[in-house]
């Protein structure tokens, strides 16, 4: 979680400090970054730090939050069908038929409300993995980024405490899921020699496709994966959505027109996601991604811009203008 999505869940006095830090398991200042495993450069930052969460504890206490607010929580009878009017309909698993004046898709990349609403919806092209090992003996503090394993992403360590999170994540038409696993095996032999047993694996979709925010006929909403509000550079999501939730809480409770929520949006998380995209180009395609390296390595400043984006302190714009002005053109070969 960046220091951005704390300072939101804080400021709207949703989750208080001490709560907050009871759902951490690490907070992390340092991160070191690699190329095909040579490293480029460790960078201590003296900002607010990158919260590692236990996301079960996390997403427990914001539905503890809204059932103390007066919501029901219908558990085990997921939505299997949902119909766009007035009122919007939704069907269960278990043949309960629900009613609603307003419906907020909250349900992931691969979003139900999404297909059942009439949205547009592209193929998700965006692949993450990850698993949980043991923290392996000498592994330095911080978080760890891999470029270069996989085209297109990186690869992660996360130490949590006891244990790390070792992932691989990419966005683009060419991802291969199997590529992908076959990079975070690579990762973890280089990481974690002499693994013991193997791991579990976690997979899910990253969305790739075009942000949805505007209301349907029936006041149908989307927010978070679902909008397609997740990070082309970084995979980062959980800033984006809970943003995007507020917002669109807003735009319910006084009335907003789609036009204005697209606005709003585009002010904060839709802008970052826009520019991501861009970004993701400078660091990823193979005319530029060389130079990219050097800059990491290189110079302090890209690096503590990278970092800030990681952290959530700052948007893209900063660093792709500085980015464009310093490098060389035409770019050395990859």
């Amino acid at each position: 979680m960046t220091p951005r999505a704390a300072s939101m869940l804080e400021r709207a006095g949703l989750l208080a400090r001490h709560e907050l830090d009871g759902a951490t398991l690490a907070m992390h200042r340092t991160m070191s970054c690699f190329w095909q495993s040579n490293h480029l450069r460790t960078y201590d930052s003296l900002g607010e730090p990158v919260r590692i969460v236990d996301r079960l504890r996390f997403d427990g206490i914001l539905l503890e939050k809204a059932v103390e607010s007066g919501a029901s929580a219908v558990r085990d009878d997921p939505v299997t069908r949902v119909c766009p009017g007035s009122p919007c309909v939704l069907e269960t698993r278990s043949g309960r038929r629900i009613e609603a004046r307003v419906v907020v898709g909250a349900d992931g990349a691969d979003s139900l409300v999404r297909r059942r609403s009439g949205r547009a919806c592209n193929r998700l092209f965006g692949f993450g993995i990850e698993c949980f090992v043991e923290t392996p003996p000498g592994l330095p503090d911080g978080l760890q980024i891999h470029f270069g394993i996989v085209p297109w992403g990186y690869g992660w360590l996360f130490p949590r405490g006891r244990d790390v999170c070792v992932g691989v994540g990419a966005i683009g038409r060419r991802v291969s899921p199997p590529a992908t696993r076959a990079a975070l095996g690579r990762l973890i032999g280089k990481a974690c020699p002499g693994l013991a047993e193997r791991p579990v694996l976690r997979a899910a979709p990253i969305p790739g496709y075009g942000i949805d925010l505007s209301p349907v006929p029936g006041r149908v909403f989307l927010c978070g994966d679902a909008a397609g509000l997740t990070d082309r550079l970084t995979g980062e999501g959980i800033g984006h959505a809970v943003e995007s939730g507020f917002l669109v809480a807003r735009a319910v409770l006084e009335g907003w027109s789609g036009d204005r929520l697209f606005r709003e949006a585009g002010r904060g998380c839709a802008g970052i996601v826009r520019q991501s995209s861009a970004a993701r180009l400078l660091l990823y395609h193979p005319l530029l991604r060389r130079a990219a390296m050097r800059k990491l390595a290189a110079n302090d400043k890209f690096f503590a811009g990278y970092w800030d984006l990681i952290s959530g302190a700052v948007d893209y714009r900063g660093l792709l203008l500085g980015f464009l002005r310093s490098s060389r053109w035409p770019p050395a070969s990859p």
